[in-house]
């Protein structure tokens, strides 16, 4: 393939702008003077079409031109910056690329901007703040977004809940300075493919610091932590690069205890060289409206993986991690630990009908599978010794588990998986049959156990099961009834949430101190279940403050046909 021909020519320098619609997006008006006209060259194929691009921009004053480009091949298109202003990427006037641009056709390209103070709402709060800032709503047009790291010169630390509701965003670059993006901030962004977090340098921030702490900082930075004396006064000072303390700004007003002087120095911290307490979250649900959502990169500041956060991305297949990440790795789209003895999260997107989990994972934490909907057999190897509570939840397609020879902790009979402490842990959702008996010997129906339940219409529930764990029997439809052997102390509140279960057999009741217990109120409206209970220990049940705001829906047993 013949090579692309590269010219970059970069100027400093000033010119002006014109407005597109609205006066929120503008490009920049621009004189080519090089003649773009198609070429062509011999291969032992045939002839190849070639095509030059040129890239020009009056502010910043940047050129750059790829010459004789052969048609179909792709070139990486720069980012530029400009003071307090969105990078939309580079347009012809008619469309727009971003990041990458495949040749078909001779092109004349100028960046495409926002200007944030038109298209941004900013948190007030955060306004009057000294080194950083808080995106509250969005009110542009873009489809694609690079936000800077600073506005005003103030780092943008956080996105507010809502601040891109409806916007029209498919790609969006957010810098490593920001720390929190809160809940739903993505809500009903429709049509989002892409989010990244860039950038090397992650921002500054105003803090508290006791004395204690302050001395142990510049004791384990004595090298770094200089102070420049060009800046120092009475109570402020600056400090050479690499100290966590940029600078000190003053200290609070002392108040006295015991006769004792308590203040706290009021610092910038360096967050490139300062950790504690500060790092990147994102909070659930706020993907929860993308559904062609393919593609995430976190940070290496990033922390408290949560699979909530992506509940609803079901196009995500391409989940990766920053290498320099010390708590979390991706491999193949799937989150581990960095030791990788603990599976965090296996995505909604990817593909696979069969997963097999590394022999190298210990432990699959909470929700880890949630929400798949196309595994249809999962493969638990011999290490695997602790499976958190709702591991496998939320899964559609499920047909059978299978447990590798060797495991002392779990194990899988006919594809439903139990734990060798008496837990029945998953029956799988679409397993074939209408009806089943759980396993003699079972103490416990473990959290989200029958959720989903595609096929199972009678289940039996044997002697010796004690408890009953939340949510067990969510979107279940065909089961119907529930019948509650004398052996269940407990069932969680909400294990019919969102089922057809109608009728509820409770069986128990030897006194006041031994009857079925709920864990919590039912979360659901009343008049949907009819509870039949012991006809000689119902007025018993009825003491009990939970079952006493069910009192209308409780029947003797005596009555069930």
């Amino acid at each position: 393939m013949r090579k692309t021909k590269l010219i970059v020519t970069i100027l400093i320098g000033f010119s002006l702008i014109y407005l597109i619609g609205c006066n929120k997006t503008t490009t920049e008006t621009t004189q080519t003077t090089q003649q773009t006209s198609n070429l062509t060259t011999e291969t032992t194929t045939g002839p190849v079409l070639l095509y030059n691009v040129n890239l020009t921009s009056l502010t910043p004053n940047f050129n750059q031109s790829f010459t004789e480009v052969e048609a179909g091949e792709e070139i990486a298109l720069p980012f530029l910056e400009k003071a307090n202003h969105l990078f939309l990427g580079w347009t012809d006037g008619v469309n727009t690329y971003f990041e990458k641009l495949t040749v078909n056709k001779n092109l004349d390209l100028e960046p495409l901007w926002e200007d944030m103070s038109q298209v941004f709402y900013f948190d007030e709060e955060t306004l009057s703040e000294e080194n950083y800032v808080t995106l509250r709503t969005y009110r542009g047009n873009a489809k694609y977004m690079r936000i800077p790291q600073t506005y005003n010169g103030k780092n943008i630390i956080a996105i507010n809940a809502y601040t891109f509701r409806l916007s029209t965003l498919e790609v969006i670059q957010i810098p490593n300075t920001v720390l929190y993006i809160e809940t739903n901030a993505f809500s009903q962004v429709t049509n989002l493919k892409e989010l990244v977090f860039y950038g090397d340098d992650f921002g500054s921030i105003d803090h508290l610091l006791e004395p204690s702490v302050y001395d142990q900082i510049i004791n384990n930075y004595s090298d770094q932590c200089v102070i420049l004396t060009e800046t120092q006064t009475k109570d402020s000072w600056q400090f050479t690069e690499g100290c966590p303390i940029q600078r000190v700004k003053g200290k609070t007003s002392p108040i006295i205890i015991d006769e004792v002087e308590i203040f706290a120095y009021e610092v910038v911290l360096d967050l490139n060289y300062y950790e504690s307490g500060y790092f990147q979250t994102i909070q659930y649900n706020n993907f929860s409206d993308s559904p062609y959502l393919e593609k995430v990169i976190l940070s290496s500041r990033f922390r408290q993986f949560y699979p909530p956060i992506f509940y609803g991305a079901e196009s995500l297949k391409n989940l990766l991690i920053d290498n320099n990440n010390p708590v979390y790795t991706s491999i193949d789209g799937v989150i581990y630990s960095k030791d990788l003895k603990k599976l965090f999260y296996y995505p909604q997107g990817l593909n696979q009908e069969h997963f097999i989990i590394p022999e190298f994972v210990e432990t699959i934490e909470d929700l880890a599978f949630s929400m798949n909907a196309k595994l249809k057999t999962i493969t638990i190897p011999a290490n695997v010794i602790n499976i958190k509570e709702s591991a496998f939840g939320n899964l559609f397609e499920l047909e059978s588990f299978i447990v590798l020879e060797g495991n002392e902790q779990y194990y899988a009979i006919e594809g439903v998986l139990y734990s060798y402490d008496q837990v029945l842990i998953k029956y799988p959702p679409k397993k074939l049959g209408t009806s089943y008996q759980i396993l003699l010997g079972t103490m416990t129906i473990g959290p989200m156990a029958f959720a989903r339940n595609a096929f199972l219409e009678t289940l039996v529930i044997p002697d010796g099961v004690k408890t009953i764990s939340y949510m067990a029997f969510y979107l279940s439809f065909k089961i119907k009834v529930i019948d509650l052997p004398t052996s269940v102390e407990t069932i969680s509140g909400d294990i019919f949430h969102y089922s057809d279960i109608e009728t509820v057999i409770v069986r128990r009741g030897e006194g006041e101190d031994d009857i079925t217990r709920l864990s919590s109120m039912l979360s659901m409206p009343p008049g949907l279940i009819n509870f039949y209970i012991n006809d000689d220990y119902l007025d018993i049940y009825l003491l009990d403050n939970f079952w006493k705001q069910l009192e209308a829906d409780i029947k003797p047993l005596s009555e069930l046909k």
